[in-house]
Parts: structure tokens; sequence; C-alpha cells
């Protein structure tokens, strides 16, 4: 599995704080079935440790992140 490793900014803020909103506009992966995993489980990885990234200023994008969740998990459990 890739990891996502990012380096701060003489800022002190991460490039990362720009790319969240539209990798998680992206989300889900329907088409790749081998990247939608990939990127899932990263996904998955980021909020088990909490990632102030991901969740953003005041957890703006957890709500996004729910749905993300919900569609991954009803299309597997329809497909199983």
């Amino acid at each position: 599995m890739h990891n996502l490793q990012v380096q701060r900014e003489d800022s002190g803020q991460s490039p990362l704080l720009q790319v969240v909103p539209a990798w998680l506009s992206c989300l889900p992966i329907k088409g790749d079935l081998i990247e939608a995993k990939v990127v899932h489980e990263q996904l998955c990885t980021m909020v088990e440790r909490s990632d102030r990234e991901l969740l953003g200023p005041n957890n703006q994008y957890l709500p996004k992140i729910v749905a993300v969740f919900a569609k991954v998990s009803s299309h597997y459990m329809i497909s199983e």
C-alpha cells in the first residue's frame, strides 16, 4: 500500500490541506477496483490516526468522509 507522506513547507502548513478537498471529491472510486482498494484503505488509515489535514479545519470534511464510507460499504454489501 502507498502511504501518503507530506513534508511541511516553511509556513508549517501541509500542502495536503490544499489537496484534500479535491481528493475527497473524487471518492469513492468505482471504476478501478484495485485502485479503489488502495485509496479507500489509505482513507481508513488517515481516519484511524485522526489526520488533521484529512478532517480539515473544525472537522469540515468529516461529513464527506462519512458519506464515502457509507457508499463504499453499501457497494460491498450489495455486491456480496
